[in-house]
């Protein structure tokens, strides 16, 4: 019950001298670390009679705390903003929102998508990290899905143009800016933070996903020049394929999100030019993560699509299962598998 006896001392966190601040943020993240289990005693939702249940106050601290710690933000100190980010993933990583008042995730998304895009590369990073573990946080309870996805396309956007700045800023998804240096390992995170918007609700991310994006995609696989960065775009590309439906009895897959991915693939990834993209690099990596992108299509797309479609797929694999000092035989076989027997 520590929670309930400091409610008035959560400003600590606020306190003017620095290392008081970090002192009490790592505090919080040792105090709360492993503790999920004990957590679940807190219930807003427990009030039904005329005295407050302790349950009940514990939330509520819970709560203050949770907001104590999003309000500590300072987007000008690279040090504490990575302080309050490592103290929020833990938070998120263990806090039941679902039996706290709702809201609170909501004025989370709101502090995190105020980064600006000038901002130090550092604190970029840390809110990123933040928006990752808050994203990921346990979607079956309705009130705590209902609140992320509110902000799904604020979030996308704001990846999206961390991601390729260059590219997106003369699309529809963009604004033009003058962040076409965006330092790569904030364009790493962000590509990692669509993939957990796709895992998040594919249906949402599909929508976001239109002809002008795929040219953006398509432009990275063909010029650019960080292979570290296509590797992040091919794993956002499997990512997407693991969301979709896995077998001919998934009734959860709306048709028009099946239809999306089947353009998805069918028009843009499995094309003769996007594998010419990736084997004129001659990166054994890359190809690797082109054929795991091809083993997670999945039985029912796979069987949507196009027979020359499904061809090139096969005949790739099958050449590639000639070169395994190019490409990693283990993951070439797996993808076999995978393709062959759909």
């Amino acid at each position: 019950m520590l929670l309930v006896s400091i409610k008035p001392k959560i400003e600590i966190i606020f306190f003017y001298y620095f290392q008081i601040r970090l002192s009490v943020l790592g505090l919080v993240q040792t105090f709360f670390n492993n503790s999920s289990t004990y957590l679940l005693l807190a219930n807003y939702h427990c009030r039904s009679s005329s005295f407050t249940p302790v349950c009940y106050e514990f939330a509520i601290s819970l709560g203050k705390l949770v907001i104590a710690v999003t309000n500590a933000f300072q987007y000008g100190s690279p040090t504490v903003a990575t302080a309050v980010a490592k103290t929020l993933v833990v938070l998120l990583e263990q806090v039941p929102f679902h039996r706290l008042q709702t809201g609170i995730l909501n004025s989370i998304s709101d502090k995190l998508l105020r980064l600006k895009l000038e901002a130090n590369p550092v604190i970029q990073i840390a809110v990123l990290q933040v928006c990752s573990s808050l994203i990921s946080i346990d979607h079956t309870q309705s009130s705590v899905s209902q609140e992320i996805r509110a902000v799904f396309q604020d979030f996308f956007k704001m990846f999206l143009v961390r991601s390729f700045p260059n590219l997106v800023s003369s699309t529809s998804h963009g604004t033009p800016t003058a962040t076409n240096l965006i330092d790569s390992n904030i364009r790493y995170v962000s590509i990692q933070c669509l993939a957990k918007l796709a895992q998040l609700d594919i249906g949402l991310f599909m929508q976001n996903v239109d002809s002008s994006l795929l040219k953006v995609f398509e432009e990275v696989l063909r010029s650019e020049k960080d292979t570290s960065l296509c590797l992040h775009l091919l794993r956002l590309i499997k990512g997407i394929g693991t969301c979709g439906p896995k077998s001919k009895n998934d009734v959860n897959v709306k048709p028009w999100i099946l239809d999306k991915l089947v353009h998805f693939w069918s028009s843009f990834f499995i094309r003769s030019t996007i594998f010419d993209y990736i084997e004129r690099r001659t990166e054994a990596i890359l190809q690797a993560a082109l054929c795991d992108c091809l083993s997670e299509v999945g039985e029912v797309v796979f069987s949507l699509l196009p027979t020359d479609r499904r061809m090139l797929c096969v005949t790739y694999l099958l050449r590639k299962s000639y070169m395994e000092e190019d490409t990693d035989s283990r993951v070439v076989v797996t993808s076999q598998g995978k393709t062959f027997f759909q």
